[in-house]
């Protein structure tokens, strides 16, 4: 079985020294980054999702043969259907026979107002670290070590690399948590638990909030949103944040400690985010 981690979004400084391999402009849409990339003849808008280990392609655009496969999602098992790309570039990167799936993003394009060719997750080019500048929308992908970063992104943490994703410790109280580091989130998911032990933390909860994920057959998640108080990565304390809630049972199998959230990168960066995968390093 393969996973998807875990694209959600609510309905309701220059770096020009960072030397790197291939710079891809990107838009943001909805608190979602959203790039330019080829397959086969076509060309497209794709959603950059570090949340994710795999490539979807919608099926409305794949016209090609398929085998039916199962994909686990935020909101349970997805039906999918197995394909290979002969060709996919994403700036001057270059990939042969990649494996991919196709699934329906319909309601994300009603969402987005955008048509969506599919949805990338980084995993499938292999960088040794990327750089998400969101000054001035552009994404710097590195094949080599980057040290020169340090007087742009001012706070630091480790990550570990499990299923395919990253996954950082944050601290909310006196407890502290597993979540994962989600570029395909335009907000913070905390799991239902944490709100039942951290309830002198929360403030201004609002009920039937929609959210929305890969899932079809559960796009429209009814959920709660409210204010966090406080949450700690590091050093770097975020005070009064927006967060949705969730039970995130559906998610535990395969990793090595309970997944209690899903961080948006979008949300926890001021100027931007590096994240070095080889060294598993978070930098922002």
């Amino acid at each position: 079985m393969r996973r998807l981690h875990f694209l959600l979004v609510l309905c309701c400084f220059s770096v020009s020294a960072f030397a790197a391999n291939n710079i891809i402009p990107f838009r943001m849409v909805n608190g979602l980054i959203i790039i330019e990339a080829g397959y086969n003849n076509s060309e497209g808008q794709f959603i950059l999702d570090t949340g994710s280990d795999g490539l979807f392609i919608d099926k409305q655009n794949s016209g090609l043969q398929t085998s039916p496969q199962v994909y686990q999602t935020l909101s349970g098992n997805m039906e999918v259907e197995s394909i290979t790309i002969k060709q996919f570039s994403f700036g001057n990167i270059k990939k042969r026979n990649v494996p991919a799936y196709t699934t329906n993003l319909t309601h994300l394009e009603n969402f987005l107002q955008i048509d969506l060719a599919g949805i990338m997750g980084t995993t499938i080019f292999n960088p040794h670290s990327i750089y998400i500048n969101f000054t001035d929308n552009t994404i710097h992908i590195f094949n080599s070590h980057v040290d020169h970063h340090k007087n742009v992104l001012l706070n630091t943490t480790s990550f570990d690399w499990e299923n395919g994703v990253p996954v950082v410790q944050v601290s909310i109280g006196n407890s502290y948590y597993a979540f994962i580091l989600d570029s395909g989130a335009s907000i913070h998911l905390l799991d239902n638990a944490i709100l039942e032990n951290h309830t002198n933390l929360i403030t201004n909860e609002q009920t039937n909030v929609h959210l929305k994920t890969l899932n079809t057959n559960a796009s429209d998640n009814l959920t709660k949103k409210f204010k966090l108080a406080e949450l700690t990565i590091e050093d770097n304390t975020y005070r009064n944040i927006s967060c949705l809630s969730a039970d995130l049972s559906q998610i535990q199998e395969g990793f090595s400690k309970k997944i209690s959230g899903i961080l948006s990168l979008s949300e926890i960066a001021d100027k931007g985010v590096l994240i070095d995968f080889k060294n598993k390093k978070l930098h922002f």
